[in-house]
């Protein structure tokens, strides 16, 4: 009912650029990140879904993979492990 009223007013405003600029930029990162997640090395993949499991006591240890990339995963360091 107001639309009409306002519509000249908010028309021409530069300010309703910025969700479009926003979306257009989510949308990048989005379709970035689904295709570096995509093409992600098993090992990658397992080394980083273990992480959550790990309790921070770990040494990093670098592994080498068929392919040309290395990672580094981690590796209890063994002694005492405290639970809070």
């Amino acid at each position: 009912m107001i639309g009409w009223l306002v519509k000249d007013f908010f028309g021409a405003s530069p300010m309703l650029a910025l969700p479009k600029i926003a979306l257009i930029i989510f949308l990048i990162v989005f379709v970035a990140v689904t295709i570096r997640t995509l093409l992600m090395k098993k090992n990658e993949v397992s080394a980083q879904a273990h992480l959550a499991l790990e309790d921070g006591n770990v040494v990093p240890v670098k592994v080498e993979p068929k392919g040309s990339r290395s990672i580094v995963v981690g590796q209890y360091a063994g002694g005492e492990k405290h639970h809070g």
